[in-house]
């Protein structure tokens, strides 16, 4: 048992760690003493390894504690609208989710900006099918394109990308 596996252990049997959690950072650290002892000594690549995956844990809990913050920031801001509602914070719900019924909100809702998203996508995807359409009074169009487009949406691998 290798120094590091019995760490892991102590911390387990502690309860600072889960056993998955052990078995997790104990793959990364075999993984990355794997890759720096192609270039350099084993107990050096494993100080290397141990130093990586530690580096590796704060960058991970730095984000965590980074998108908590975040998504704090955000649900106060959501409160804060919600109540502010002139019809009540259970309008300001509704609005924040839905259609306002008042109509006198002046916050956008959940459902405006999916609206808009289909909206915008659709529009992207009208502009990749306007090349089918006929021209010159339909003498012209591009069948051979249009037939693969119709095989593409229905699951078939025509061989264009």
């Amino acid at each position: 048992m290798s120094r590091i596996e019995k760490c892991l252990g102590d911390a387990v049997d502690a309860g600072r760690l889960t056993r998955a959690q052990a078995e997790d950072l104990l793959r990364r650290f075999k993984r990355e003493t794997d890759q720096f002892a192609k270039t350099m000594g084993q107990s050096q690549a494993e100080a290397e390894a141990a130093a990586k995956v530690a580096a590796d844990l704060v960058a991970e809990a730095a984000e965590r504690k980074r998108k908590t913050a975040l998504h704090v920031i955000r649900v106060t801001e959501l409160r804060a609208m919600a109540e502010s509602h002139p019809q009540g914070m259970v309008a300001g719900v509704a609005a924040l989710i839905g259609r306002d019924l008042h109509d006198s909100a002046s916050y956008g809702s959940a459902e405006g900006r999916q609206m808009a998203v289909e909206k915008l996508l659709f529009a992207m995807w009208v502009s990749g099918v306007e090349q089918f359409r006929s021209k010159m009074a339909g003498l012209r169009r591009n069948s051979m394109g249009l037939e693969r487009f119709v095989r593409e949406l229905y699951g078939e691998n025509v061989g264009t990308t």
